[in-house]
């Protein structure tokens, strides 16, 4: 727990907690002895895939190897193929890979969302992933992979992650504020739908509300989705499709400022609670960072732009 600037405390944001060593990373033990094993014998794989639902340190371990490699910040790409993933981001990745690195002696190309490589792309990588350069390691990470080609999946040793047990759940909030009541536990253990990094999203607005009785039984209610008044409209925004937008941006323009704060919390409780469902896990995630913070300064117009992201995701 932090201390705030005016004597108040606050808890970490995701970011802030998200390991930079082996020993921050929860409920992975066999993945972690694993890569410990490599790294000790000196044969870490050159192209690896960690494979599992949102939230559960793909990303974190990936970092985590660069460092144990000795990669630097200059010699660490990271690439997310939910937002560049054609042919000439593998062109950029081939040319990079050819070069020594400014400093440091390795190279690593950590790739978010790897599934949704195109085609092309994905046919380009094929040969480095097969004779990968000396100073190189490729790290890609998915939540789907069975949209990886076989070509490709054949190419790469394959690290499965899970999803966080409630009682490894119930040790990330530990870890993030000792302080906070077994009912606001309870709560977010059950809506984090077993993501590390949902749990700490939802802690955060438990946090903020103080904690209070009447804050932890509306969070659950809607955590829940036994608000009638909010189902269909929270359904639109964390599932819906574009198709959804004018009456969603009806619904929205017709909620009272004063609660919004309500409506934020039922759609973060759906969300993490859909996350389960692979595929529709990595956008419940997008619209869980869209939605993470208040709209106390935007009001309606704010939240009205983070309604019509959410909604036009893929």
């Amino acid at each position: 727990m932090l201390r705030g600037t005016e004597g108040e405390t606050t808890i970490k944001t995701y970011q802030e907690h998200r390991p930079t060593t082996f020993e921050g990373i929860y409920g992975q033990d066999t993945v972690v002895f694993s890569l410990k094993q490599f790294l000790r014998d000196g044969n870490l794989p050159r192209a690896i895939l960690f494979s599992g639902p949102p939230g559960c340190g793909k990303t974190s371990l990936g970092r985590i190897l660069a460092s144990e490699l000795g990669v630097t910040q200059m010699g660490l790409s990271e690439i997310n193929f939910a937002s560049a993933r054609g042919i000439d981001v593998a062109r950029d990745i081939e040319q990079a890979s050819k070069v020594m690195p400014m400093s440091g002696k390795n190279r690593m190309f950590l790739i978010d969302e790897a599934h949704q490589a195109t085609a092309q792309a994905e046919q380009a990588l094929l040969k480095l992933l097969e004779d990968t350069p000396p100073h190189v390691y490729f790290v890609l990470c998915t939540s789907e992979p069975e949209k990886l080609s076989r070509a490709m999946a054949t190419r790469l040793t394959v690290f499965t992650l899970s999803l966080l047990s409630p009682d490894q759940i119930r040790g990330v909030i530990r870890d993030l504020d000792p302080e906070a009541p077994q009912n606001a536990i309870t709560a977010v253990v059950e809506a984090s739908g077993g993501s590390a990094r949902a749990a700490i999203v939802l802690l955060n607005q438990l946090h903020a509300a103080g904690y209070t009785d009447e804050a932890i039984t509306q969070f659950t209610r809607v955590s829940g989705g036994e608000t009638a008044e909010y189902k269909n409209l929270v359904a639109d925004i964390v599932t819906g499709g574009p198709g959804k937008w004018n009456s969603v941006y009806t619904a929205i323009r017709a909620t009272p400022k004063d609660e919004l704060e309500r409506l934020r919390w039922a759609i973060l409780g759906y969300a993490a609670a859909v996350m389960k469902d692979s595929g529709k896990s990595d956008k419940c995630v997008r619209v869980i960072l869209l939605f993470e913070s208040p709209f106390f300064q935007s009001g309606v117009p704010g939240f009205l732009a983070a309604a019509y992201r959410a909604i036009h995701l893929k």
